[in-house]
């Protein structure tokens, strides 16, 4: 597959946000907006980041200035979003650890989990409060809060442990951990971690009607994403299985109007920006001869999670980040929102 050559034809790029934007989470509000939480203020790693908000009311086209939602200290990133059937939109995110004169160390990596809420569309929050992920130790969330059909939300937490000064982690404490959380009102407490896979880390859910989960994960060793399954709304999942090679990802998938599966994923290889897989059957295979570029603009390696939904009229709505553009080169940090439709992946696909 040569995605140098396939390349999506017809699609709309509007700057959603600059200096700033990164790690977008973005959802379908109740009301008919787009939403997305997004980290700014700090680059990808750094002192001062905070988690900001911005809308559509036009499907993508136009998008309003970000309202700072999260801002806690040394720095705030790595959002995870969703709204419940009853209207509350939930928040989780990370807090770091101390930076040491700005620079990024061990102690930076003890993250604290935190969340919020909003019962109004996002114009007033709750006070953050500190989530207990115990028995683990540290974690960051990702990706789509979901809910499934009896009403649970679904919080994707990767955890990992650190090791005492002086001392090594055992074997079976080495690495990443994707957990899901559930909460059974509407995010107000959450319940007790469940393992979806070992040595995995930002992980996107997305429910497929009844009880029937699909897990899209990203390897400890960025070498791809992989998928899990799980039957009984959580409880257990199914052996990891590679959807992607090499650094293609993170990943976000979203159930499409046809009943197609739509997979994004950040390509951070030349050229440089965003990919996608369909499937036609529910996630049991992909097309993996029709992956398509949607995007290949990027400057350089730091850019991708991009984060899709779809509109009423099946336009296709889809957030990236990125650092320097090659069509643009006074763009710095920045939320680029691409559209498109359906047909026109399948088309060019063809």
């Amino acid at each position: 597959m040569n995605l140098k050559e396939r390349r999506i034809g017809s699609i709309e790029k509007i700057i959603a946000l600059e200096n700033g934007g990164y790690f977008p989470v973005l959802i379908n509000l109740q009301n008919g907006e787009l939403a997305a939480v997004v980290r700014s203020g700090a680059p990808h790693l750094g002192v001062g980041g905070r988690l900001d908000l911005i809308k559509s009311k036009d499907g993508g086209k136009t998008w309003s200035k970000p309202k700072t939602v999260a801002n806690l200290p040394p720095d705030s990133r790595n959002p995870a979003f969703g709204q419940s059937r009853n209207g509350t939109l939930i928040l989780a995110f990370a807090v770091t650890g101390p930076y040491d004169n700005g620079q990024f160390t061990q102690k930076t990596q003890e993250y604290t989990i935190w969340f919020t809420r909003s019962f109004d569309n996002g114009e007033k929050w709750e006070k953050p409060r500190r989530m207990d992920i115990s028995p683990l130790q540290y974690g960051s969330p990702y990706g789509k809060i979901i809910q499934l059909e009896d009403g649970t939300l679904l919080l994707n937490i990767y955890a990992w442990c650190l090791p005492s000064e002086g001392t090594n982690l055992p074997p079976e404490k080495q690495g990443y951990f994707s957990y899901i959380f559930p909460s059974r009102d509407e995010g107000e407490s959450w319940g007790a971690p469940i393992l979806i896979a070992r040595h995995f880390s930002e992980t996107s859910l997305l429910s497929l009607g009844g009880k029937r989960i699909l897990a899209i994960m990203r390897d400890e060793g960025s070498s791809g994403l992989w998928q899990s399954f799980s039957e009984d709304g959580g409880k257990s999942w199914s052996k990891p299985q590679r959807v992607t090679e090499g650094p293609r990802l993170p990943g976000d998938a979203i159930l499409l109007k046809s009943g197609r599966i739509l997979l994004t994923y950040g390509r951070r290889l030349p050229p440089y920006g965003v990919e996608c897989l369909i499937s036609h059957n529910g996630g049991r295979t992909w097309d993996k001869e029709n992956g398509l570029l949607l995007e290949w603009g990027a400057k350089n390696g730091d850019c991708g999670y991009p984060s899709s939904a779809q509109l009423d009229d099946h336009t296709i709505v889809t957030l990236y980040y990125g650092v320097g553009h090659l069509e643009n080169p006074n763009l710095g940090e920045y939320a680029m929102c691409i559209r498109y439709k359906e047909e026109d992946i399948l088309i060019s696909s063809c």
